[in-house]
């Protein structure tokens, strides 16, 4: 019965680990998506900049 009630913790902890580095890694990805649509958006904005430029050149 001990050893049983020590299995089943040790899966219960095993079970959160893994949701926290499921969420912990969703976090992540979502920040680096940001983070990229971020740098797109400004690279759309130099585009954007650069274009009269050379419509004037």
């Amino acid at each position: 019965m001990i050893e049983n009630n020590q299995g089943s913790i040790t899966s219960d902890d095993n079970v959160c680990i893994r949701s926290r580095c499921h969420f912990t890694m969703t976090v992540i990805t979502f920040y680096l998506c940001a983070i990229v649509l971020r740098k797109h958006d400004n690279y759309r904005k130099d585009t954007r900049r650069i274009r009269p430029a050379y419509m004037q050149n």
